[in-house]
């Protein structure tokens, strides 16, 4: 019956369907909303008048089921959102300026008496995050929120992933204005279950090292700008209705401060902001 009235719609006009070639067998279809479709639903004010249609391309049809199960991740999630989702753009690459010093420690963009400090990666490398949600501030100004949805559960593969985050967080992000205006983006690694979600605490929190320092200024957990964005979700608990996430404790290993900078942190990730 659902196939039947996806074939439907998709002869409609409505939907777009791909499938990737198979050597053996064929793989079921696809479908995705086409122009006619996303015409229709601005019509009934399900999508706002002003957004324009994109088509999301797949970069490679092995991610498919991937990007299926994060979108019914970020749909489950927008039910606790409501009106404060603003945009929801899917996979975004972010380039780094091409105008970047090679100071030693680099320099902040935008914050000149700043240095990044301690990065594992002081070298500024493209990111391609899964998703990028907008959220409405009360204020009204915006908060993003870049999405890392991970079905590999091998923290090896995220390593240089979590390096990466942590100087753009530290350091080069700041050479735009989105920085400037709403402040560092938050980051969340979706993870599948309880043994992967604290396996990549564990791993982040001797990989997120890096810092922002400037003369006569101290070293506070505010300064670990990777650590207080980049958090970590149990892909069932929004489900659930827990709109939660977990941070790594405020300061690295071997840091010092108080016992309580050294504990699990959680946040919320529905609402104005991460609280």
């Amino acid at each position: 019956m659902l196939r039947r009235r996806l074939t439907k719609l998709f002869k409609a006009g409505l939907l777009d369907r791909f499938r990737p070639l198979a050597t053996r067998g064929s793989f079921p279809w696809t479908y995705q909303l086409d122009k006619k479709g996303h015409r229709l639903l601005q019509n009934m004010e399900m999508i706002p008048r002003g957004k324009r249609f994109e088509t999301q391309e797949v970069y490679d049809y092995r991610y498919v089921l991937h990007e299926l199960h994060l979108n019914a991740w970020v749909i489950a999630w927008r039910e606790h959102l409501g009106d404060t989702l603003e945009t929801w753009t899917g996979e975004t690459q972010i380039d780094p300026p091409p105008d970047l010093g090679r100071d030693n420690p680099p320099r902040v963009p935008l914050r000149t008496s700043l240095s990044a400090e301690n990065l594992k990666d002081p070298t500024a490398k493209q990111l391609r995050p899964d998703d990028l949600i907008e959220v409405k501030r009360g204020d009204g100004t915006f908060h993003r929120y870049l999405i890392e949805y991970d079905r590999t559960r091998r923290v090896d593969k995220n390593f240089e992933k979590f390096r990466r985050y942590d100087s753009y967080l530290c350091w080069w992000g700041w050479g735009s204005a989105e920085f400037e205006c709403n402040g560092a983006p938050a980051v969340l690694f979706v993870c599948q279950d309880q043994e992967h979600l604290e396996r990549f605490l564990r791993a982040a929190d001797s990989e997120l090292t890096g810092h922002q320092w400037g003369p006569g200024k101290k070293t506070t957990p505010e300064s670990f700008v990777g650590r207080d964005r980049i958090s970590f979700v149990l892909e069932e608990d929004v489900y659930e209705g827990r709109c939660i996430a977990y941070k790594v404790p405020a300061l690295p290993p071997r840091h010092g401060g108080d016992s309580e900078d050294r504990e699990v942190r959680c946040v919320r990730i529905a609402g104005d902001q991460l609280r």
